[in-house]
Parts: structure tokens; sequence; C-alpha cells
């Protein structure tokens, strides 16, 4: 049975979102020893319009092109895939496991920041009266029968986002996969959360914090603490770095290829 890791990236203007994907998929070949494939959307339609709020308190307003995660199970030329987003960087062959297990589909129930400052904190639930969000960063799925299901009620939702922004209760003027993975996920699992997701939570650094650094394997953190700014280092931790711009920094990337080789 084939095996391997998919990441979905497209064409930017000022967002580097494939040199990122080659940077995600060199880390989850060398630490995870799988085949992956980038699939490259070469006409994106016209994105939603998110603001990015970066470590040094700038805003930037940009297309948000992420319309494509709902086709993955199309796209995917594996029978079993580990779908991730560009921004997520493998250290460790802790999702290995996945891999010829009894699983079906799973994604990530909740988020953990590394800095422990509750940046996540409005990330934790999808609408007002307190619905549990998943997060689509990484998912794991196999070419079954429910896998199929959950990824055709994302579409069915993308496609009727207004009704379903009203119907669940959150603010309906940008389509997120995270809201469209929660509803598709409930409907396919009888309403549950608890069913099909990970045993460990998304480790993630939010976009007002940063990589400063990458010494001797380890990647050196800089984050905001109240109205100051306190440093860390972690190591052999997958992390989902919601901070694109520094995935762009030339001394970054320059220190996480070298972790990539």
């Amino acid at each position: 049975m084939s095996q391997g890791c998919l990441l979905l990236a497209t064409e930017h203007d000022s967002i580097d979102y494939i040199g990122m994907s080659n940077l995600a998929a060199s880390l989850v070949m060398k630490h995870l020893n799988i085949p992956t494939h980038i699939h490259i959307n070469p006409k994106p339609t016209q994105g939603n319009v998110r603001a990015f709020r970066w470590d040094d308190g700038s805003v930037e307003t940009v297309q948000w092109h992420n319309s494509d995660r709902p086709l993955a199970f199309d796209i995917s030329p594996f029978e079993e895939t580990l779908l991730i987003d560009v921004d997520y960087l493998t250290f460790n062959n802790s999702l290995a496991g996945v891999f010829g297990s009894a699983n079906e589909f799973l994604c990530y129930d909740t988020a953990w920041d590394v800095t422990q400052t509750d940046t996540l904190n409005n990330e934790t639930h999808m609408t007002r009266n307190g619905l549990n969000m998943l997060w689509a960063t990484v998912v794991y799925f196999r070419k079954t029968e429910l896998a199929h299901n959950i990824f055709e009620t994302m579409k069915m939702i993308q496609n009727s986002w207004g009704y379903y922004s009203k119907l669940y209760g959150f603010i309906g003027g940008k389509y997120r996969n995270d809201f469209a993975l929660t509803i598709a996920h409930q409907l396919m699992n009888g309403y549950t959360n608890s069913a099909n997701t990970f045993d460990h939570a998304l480790c993630s650094l939010g976009t007002e914090d940063t990589i400063y650094d990458v010494q001797d394997n380890q990647l050196l953190i800089r984050y905001r603490h109240g109205t100051k700014h306190n440093a860390m280092r972690i190591q052999d931790t997958n992390l989902h770095c919601m901070n694109k711009r520094c995935l762009q920094d030339e001394q970054i990337l320059e220190g996480l290829w070298k972790l990539a080789a």
C-alpha cells in the first residue's frame, strides 16, 4: 500500500508558499522517510483576504488562497496520506506510527502553544457558544469511505459557506478549512469530536512570535510576554510555525535547510 505526504501550495505575490512547501517536504522525507507530493495550483481562484500581525507589530493584509484543502482526497496519489500545511516543520518521526494503523482518518482537536502564553486562545472554539475547533493543519487519511465522505462534506460546506456560518453561528466572511473540517468531522462521526483525532496536541507558534535563529539543531524562539519579550529553545519537536514571514528570512531558511539535509 502506497504511503506518502501531500502538500498543497499556491503561487503568491508576497508569501513564498512553494518555497515553504519544498522545505516542509524535505523535512518529512528526512524524518519520516516517505515520498512527498507537492500539488501546485496553477490557476488559483481569488482567495480570501487575511490580515497577519507579525512579531514586530506590523500588520500585512494579503490574498489567502486556501480553497484546495477539500480536494486533498482526490489529489493525493497515495493510499495512505499525511496531509500537512506548508508551514508545518517536521523534526522527529512521531507521526510515522499512523501509517499501517487501523485509523482511517486523524486530525488534531487541540493545539498547544509552545511558548505557553496562550496566544492561541482565540483559536480554541469555532463558535460563540463554545464548539471546539478542529485543526486542518495535519490530517492523516486512508482512501476509505469515511475519509471520502469527510472531504466530500467539506466541499459541500465550502460551496454553502454562508448557510453553514449562520447554522453554526460563526462569522462567515472568510472561508476557513479548520471550520469546514470541524463541521464535516462532526457530521461523519456522530456529532462528536472525540473520535478519529490524534492522541496529542498540535505544537504551534503564533504569528506574533518568531524563530529568530537556528543553532545546533535547536530552534531559538522569541515570544511576547506581556509588554516584554522572552526567549526559549526547542529541539526535535514538530512545529506548526504560523509566522510565515520568519520562514522567508534568509538566515532562518539557511539554518532550517541545514536541518533538512
